[in-house]
């Protein structure tokens, strides 16, 4: 049960960080945050139903995880590294 609400607890977080406008993430990156969103939202309905092959939902989070990494990589050769701080990938008031 506990694995359950963390899942689901996770597709929600992540699922608010996809539709929030103060994240300054690219589109590489929101469509890799997309697959982890799905792949937590798997792996809790799996779980749910008391099946243990979590493979599909695993391997969901994987891709996602690839796909932010490539999106953050295509972004910082782009601006030429210069991607420093935290403040980069949000909104200022500046």
């Amino acid at each position: 049960m506990l694995n359950i609400i963390f899942c689901f607890t996770v597709f929600i977080v992540i699922g608010w960080m996809i539709m929030s406008d103060q994240i300054m993430d690219g589109i590489i990156v929101k469509a890799g945050l997309i697959c982890v969103s799905l792949g937590f939202f798997g792996c809790a309905a799996i779980l749910h139903d008391q099946r243990t092959d979590l493979l599909p939902g695993v391997q969901l989070i994987g891709l996602g995880i690839l796909i932010c990494s490539l999106g953050v990589y295509v972004r910082a050769r782009m601006t030429g590294g210069k991607c420093n701080r935290g403040s980069d990938w949000i909104k200022t008031n500046e």
